[in-house]
């Protein structure tokens, strides 16, 4: 009988102290628990029978916990500093154990019993507490797309001056305002700080077709005409580090500051077809380098960094949107030569470019 009522007087007491809070999930559901542990983006508790539970902040209508009351609502977050109730709940839940503790051993002995039974082993459940931000759960792996609405930045092309006596080339710059889309992987080496890759691609190829028809009064004519068809492909890689501002602005918003730097590789196509070939000297020979020279100054080492910021729909989906700026810098020899029977010419020339560059991004993160 005594046994019973011991029973039944712990049953009370954990029923009365050990599941002093309590939840309310914004479905209206209600559940009476013991909260262990609240982090950036969970709450953990324990409840009936000692089953343990954690609950994303975006699913929570209420927060009760024991002498705070209501500590958390969708709007404003959480009012009360979360490390002080975390150390709180870390007593709190010690000292649960250490009287759970004294109730398994007292229910263990049985000083009715006429001969010492051999001691059982006792397996006790003691409720992990997790420590602060280090171990909250959270997805390692990211994937994003980001559109990019405004990119500045130049394309570079060469334009060969054939007048006497120089025989040189310039390059000229033509600013662009383009839009592309980039891609992002990124890796979790701790929850505020992530490693990233990030790999864009642009192409543009332009056809022109001209024609030049003389007529001239003494009955002859002269005609001429190109087919040109000019190409460049840019496909962009970069490594960097990203760092998180965990709840900056609310539970589900994170300021981020970003830095990293990557190679530009420029794939170039030049060709010119005359439509009306002219009759030429077969020993003229009349070469260069263009497309080599155009791809080295379109290739560029660049350093970024940025900042930005991301809206958490979900643990697994994000609004993410950037701003960033590029430091760039590329270099280029173009050679050419050209040999008929009346002269013999080559020329080498360098050529070197750095740029400030700014890209703006809107897209979406995908984690997992």
């Amino acid at each position: 009988m005594k046994t019973l009522l011991f029973s039944l007087l712990s049953f009370l007491t954990f029923a009365q102290t050990q599941l002093p809070d309590s939840v309310i999930l914004v479905d209206g559901r209600t559940a009476s628990c013991l909260i262990t542990n609240i982090d950036e983006s969970r709450v953990y508790f324990s409840y009936a029978n000692r089953l343990t539970e954690s609950v994303v902040l975006p699913a929570l209508s209420k927060v009760y916990i024991e002498s705070y009351g209501n500590v958390y609502s969708p709007t404003t977050g959480f009012n009360i500093d979360q490390e002080e109730v975390n150390i709180f709940l870390e007593k709190r839940l010690a000292k649960i154990n250490k009287e759970q503790e004294l109730a398994d051993e007292l229910k263990r002995i049985n000083l009715t019993q006429q001969s010492i039974q051999p001691e059982q082993e006792i397996v006790k459940e003691v409720i992990e507490v997790k420590p602060f931000v280090k171990n909250k759960i959270y997805n390692k792996w990211s994937f994003g797309v980001l559109y990019v609405p405004y990119y500045s930045g130049n394309t570079y092309t060469i334009i060969e001056n054939n007048s006497y006596p120089y025989y040189s080339s310039d390059v000229y710059s033509f600013s662009t305002n383009q839009t592309n889309l980039e891609a992002q992987l990124s890796y979790a080496l701790e929850p505020e700080l992530r490693i990233t890759f990030e790999t864009g691609y642009s192409a543009s190829i332009t056809d022109q077709v001209y024609e030049n028809h003389v007529r001239y009064t003494s009955g002859s004519q002269y005609d001429s005409g190109n087919k040109i068809v000019r190409g460049l492909k840019k496909l962009d890689f970069s490594l960097g580090l990203k760092y998180y501002f965990n709840n900056f602005i609310s539970n589900k918003v994170s300021i981020y500051t970003a830095v990293g730097f990557g190679k530009q590789l420029a794939f170039a196509t030049y060709t010119s077809e005359p439509l009306y070939p002219p009759q030429t000297n077969p020993g003229v020979i009349d070469e260069n380098n263009y497309e080599e020279a155009l791809e080295d100054l379109n290739s560029p080492w660049h350093f970024n960094f940025g900042f930005g910021a991301e809206y958490f729909f979900n643990e697994s989906l994000s609004l993410i949107s950037n701003i960033r700026v590029l430091y760039t810098s590329s270099s280029a020899n173009y050679e050419s030569r050209y040999i008929d029977q009346y002269e013999n010419r080559s020329s080498t020339e360098k050529f070197s470019t750095t740029d400030f560059v700014t890209r703006i991004g809107l897209g979406l993160n995908f984690y997992f």
